[in-house]
């Protein structure tokens, strides 16, 4: 469950840039990492958005917990459609590319392909 938290943390860095996180965003978030990863539970959902509350990391941080995933696009991919789910903001979008360059890949490659 810890890599799962760890993909819901790192989401939600990425969403919660512009200040707030909505709704949609968490929506889409819990819809995708239950799709692609693990089916959770609301509870289970919402222990971890209290806990990605509650910590004082950087986006650098949720992404050294996960840069060995395999899964690493499916995660930068639930990033970025879970920011864009209700208006994909200007500092949404800069975390979205700081993270892209974290895993090594072209912004503009990885846009050009989105």
């Amino acid at each position: 469950m810890t890599q799962i938290s760890n993909i819901v943390s790192l989401a939600a860095c990425v969403c919660a840039q512009d200040g707030i996180i909505s709704e949609t965003e968490l929506d889409a978030i819990r819809e995708m990492v239950s799709e692609k990863f693990s089916q959770i539970t609301k509870d289970d959902f919402n222990s971890m958005i209290d806990n990605f509350f509650l910590e004082d990391k950087s986006l650098e941080i949720y992404y050294e917990n996960l840069q060995s995933s395999e899964d690493l696009n499916e995660i930068i991919n639930i990033c970025h459609l879970s920011a864009e789910s209700d208006g994909l903001e200007a500092r949404e979008n800069t975390a979205l590319i700081k993270l892209i360059r974290l895993a090594g890949q072209n912004p503009e490659e990885y846009f050009k392909d989105a």
